[in-house]
């Protein structure tokens, strides 16, 4: 495998795995969202299912109530309740035919017209029993049916301690004399209501609903109480046992106990369902995402790839190499804008040291070739100044003399030399010149003595103080006057040459300056001399910060040439 393969597998295998546990974080934090939603949804339903039952209870209990007291509201339906309580049979129909025909209505209000607004009032309403306490029996009226009993003290018995088995909700309402508050008998009133508890809980397998009679006799779903039983007696006190992982929601009306028991295991069970729709919807973000990361590092790999192509190109000597920058405004379009950025300026680098080299040779060569001229020339010019002495021309000798001093500079100084060499140097030239335009110019050469023994190479200041004479002088006038001095900068040593001469125009000396910085543009021939020829050999020598500026004599007309070197420590 690869570099670049594993590379790519590496960074794969790691932004899979963050995103894999970012996605099961993410599930887990559903999950446990999804159950807490689920147990406060179910909560409430249970609270609801509380409420509800304990409505209903309520409402029979209203109803009973509500029919009692119109009971009472009625006198003819109250006294022929009591006769049917009293007196026999036989007796309690004389009475009602008596108590008929004194009556001036055309309607007998009597115990069964109560019996029928009765079970209007309710369609829970299953039936309501009479039971006399004179005669202790027992009347029981269904809707569309009566039956006669006299086990009226038994059904009392059994009401009272609680050993009928039913699912019914029963309230006894006393009935006593209005004129001697004597209690002659009591109505009880039925309702049935186990389809409706069984509505309310039966689609909710996380709770058990439990309605009972003073704490004891079960009323709904008797099966449970057994279980529930200790929990249910601690209740009747008010003290209610903890019980783990339930929660238990009651509420009392008159002498009935609803209690709801919540499971809280069942409760926040998640649907299958839900669970196989998360589960469904982490593989797909989970896909999709391996996707992504996938077609982003063979991206990345892709890109990283045309780098080190273009390395490998570098590697071989193609310096042209230009690598495509992408605007994705990442690292990599920033190593790819340096790289290429390092390519042109090696290759600048490159092409500046190619033709210094070459500058070097050409000058090495030509020197070896003119090397046989100057020496030439100086046993020449010695030859002709010893005859000039001889014949007494004392002044030609002297320029005779100093023009050979320069000729043998020329040849055996070494490449570098001090600044006090290179100054004593062009103090002779300008004696050569003195006696060329005797009277009309004066040159001035000033340094610190501090700098006098600091190496510089040789020859930068007389290629242009030739310049001035070749150029610049007005043979015309007086006046003319040249000055060469020197300061020290903090890394590096200005010298200044300052003339009143002809000058140049402000676009002449912008254009060659410019010529100046731009050494590649200037054409390499061996007539080269001047100040462009002084500028490449510092710049090759000293590096590009340094070199040759022009610039107009600020004090009078003129030129002053500024030649900038590298300090050497």
């Amino acid at each position: 495998m690869s570099k670049r393969q594993t590379l790519y597998y590496k960074q794969f295998l790691i932004s899979t795995g963050i995103v894999g546990i970012v996605i099961f974080i993410l599930m887990l934090y559903f999950f446990i969202s999804l159950r807490q939603n689920y147990f406060e949804s179910r909560t409430s339903e249970s609270e609801k299912v509380c409420v509800e039952v304990s409505n209903i209870i309520q409402e029979n209990k209203n109803t009973a109530d509500y029919l009692y007291r119109d009971l009472y509201r009625s006198r003819q339906e109250l006294e022929d309740l009591i006769a049917y309580f009293t007196l026999e049979p036989e007796e309690y129909w004389e009475f009602r035919l008596d108590l008929y025909s004194k009556s001036n209505l055309n309607k007998y209000r009597s115990m069964e017209t109560f019996l029928d607004s009765a079970f209007e009032a309710s369609e829970s309403l299953k039936k309501i029993e009479l039971i006399s306490y004179y005669k202790m029996d027992n009347t029981v009226v269904y809707k569309n049916e009566i039956f006669h009993y006299m086990n009226g003290k038994d059904r009392l018995t059994e009401i009272e301690n609680h050993t009928e088995k039913t699912s019914d909700i029963i309230f006894i309402k006393e009935v006593r004399h209005p004129d001697t508050f004597k209690l002659e008998g009591c109505i009880i009133l039925t309702f049935e209501n186990s389809n409706q508890f069984e509505n309310l809980i039966n689609s909710k397998s996380y709770a058990e609903l439990i309605v009972t009679k003073d704490f004891i006799q079960p009323i709904y779903n008797e099966n449970a109480l057994e279980r529930w039983y200790n929990v249910i007696q601690s209740s009747k006190t008010g003290e209610q046992e903890n019980i783990f992982s339930y929660t238990i929601l009651n509420k009392n009306i008159d002498a009935y106990q609803i209690f709801v028991f919540l499971n809280h295991v069942s409760a926040s069970e998640i649907p299958m369902s839900s669970i196989i729709m998360i589960i469904f919807i982490g593989i797909i973000v989970f896909t999709l995402s391996v996707l992504g990361i996938s077609v982003h590092i063979k991206k990345l790999i892709r890109r990283v790839n045309i780098i080190l192509r273009g390395m490998n190109e570098v590697k071989k000597g193609n310096l042209t190499i230009n690598i495509p920058v992408p605007e994705s405004g990442d690292e990599l379009d920033m190593i790819s804008a340096d790289f290429n950025d390092m390519c042109k300026r090696l290759n600048e680098h490159i092409r500046k040291q190619y033709l210094a080299e070459i500058d070097k040779k050409n000058a090495e060569i030509h020197a070896m070739q003119s090397q046989i001229n100057p020496h030439f020339l100086y046993n020449t010019l010695e030859a002709i100044r010893m005859k000039a002495i001889c014949n007494g021309d004392k002044e030609v000798g002297q320029m005779l003399y100093n023009m050979s001093i320069l000729f043998r500079r020329q040849l055996k100084d070494n490449d570098f030399i001090t600044i006090a060499d290179e100054l004593d140097y062009c103090k002779q030239y300008f004696e050569l010149f003195t006696m060329r335009y005797p009277n009309i110019f004066k040159y001035k050469i000033i340094c610190p003595e501090s700098l006098m023994n600091k190496k510089i190479i040789k020859f930068i200041l007389q290629p242009i103080i030739e310049n001035y004479f070749i150029h610049g002088i007005r043979s015309t006038k007086q006046d003319n006057i040249i000055k060469v001095y020197v300061n020290q900068n903090k890394n590096s040593i200005d010298f200044h040459i300052i003339d009143n001469g002809r000058g140049m125009s402000e676009d002449a000396i912008k254009n060659k300056n410019e010529e100046l910085q731009n050494t590649l543009n200037i054409e390499h021939n061996n007539k080269s001399i001047g100040v462009s020829n002084v500028n490449r050999r510092i710049k090759a020598i000293y590096g590009e910060k340094y070199g040759v500026k022009l610039r107009e004599n600020n004090e009078k007309m003129g030129l002053e040439v500024i030649v900038k070197i590298k300090e050497e420590v």
